[in-house]
């Protein structure tokens, strides 16, 4: 039984450093680890990427040409 639970607690720490590093295709606007992610990696405040998020879409291709910078 316990041997069950060791790869349950290695999927969830898995998963948890992953979402430090975003791949998908959106920006999810609901966490915050995701808005960081963005805004650092395209050198922009939160304020500037949650406008335009309400601009043009949460799309990171999109924003990328927004912003002028490689996704």
């Amino acid at each position: 039984m316990s041997g069950r639970d060791v790869p349950s607690r290695t999927q969830s720490s898995a998963t948890r450093s992953t979402s430090s590093q975003p791949t998908g295709r959106t920006v999810n606007v609901y966490a915050d680890d995701d808005l960081r992610y963005w805004a650092t990696k395209w050198d922009i405040s939160l304020e500037e990427l949650r406008r335009a998020i309400a601009k043009v879409g949460p799309q990171t291709e999109t924003l990328a040409r927004y912003f002028s910078k490689p996704l």
